[in-house]
């Protein structure tokens, strides 16, 4: 599980930006070291997820943007789950839809990716399994009633309180193994 987890990312998807576009997403050792911790670990007791919270604490520019958008991607369809919700939230709309972007343009420059994920006019549908990925503004005014597979959590330090966080990790309840990153 570990290793097909890393090799989702240069499979499925590829780079977004700058001279690197287009290229396959091959993460770097500490990256791939931590998405095999991700989703290789599984509980003795059921074989889900050990891990359930990911804080992911990195200087600039070093890609955590494009592997969050990857690690959404690995929930929405490589997860399996079905009807799988997946959202960026940061303080406001335009910051959570940094990584959203990122993802949207994965499934433009990936023909393997694009058989499986739809973009539409408010995010990213997956109709094998009935999933889908959506921005969100930093307003937790509205969104009591989700039911999140996947949280992407962007510039957490900037957050002016933690209402819209809290939320969403109680709308994880219902599911089996969810991951808030």
């Amino acid at each position: 599980l570990a290793e097909s987890a890393v090799q989702f990312f240069p499979r499925y998807l590829c780079l977004t930006e700058g001279e690197w576009a287009g290229r396959p997403f091959h993460l770097s050792k500490h990256q791939a070291d931590h998405v095999r911790q991700i989703f290789g670990w599984r509980r003795k007791s059921d074989g889900l997820r050990r891990y359930r919270r990911v804080r992911w604490w990195e200087t600039r520019k070093n890609g955590k943007t494009e592997l969050a958008a990857g690690i959404g991607h690995m929930l929405l369809m490589g997860d399996g789950e079905p009807g799988a919700q997946i959202f960026s939230c940061a303080t406001d709309k335009s910051q959570a839809k940094i990584s959203f972007e990122r993802a949207s343009k994965m499934v433009s420059f990936s023909p393997e990716l694009a058989q499986h994920i739809e973009p539409n006019q408010t995010g990213l549908f997956c109709p094998s399994l009935m999933g889908s990925w959506r921005p969100l503004s930093g307003i937790p005014k509205g969104k009591h009633g989700l039911n999140p597979h996947c949280i992407i959590g962007d510039e957490a330090h900037e957050w002016r309180d933690s209402r819209l966080h809290t939320f969403l990790v109680q709308g994880m309840g219902a599911r089996r193994q969810p991951l808030d990153f």
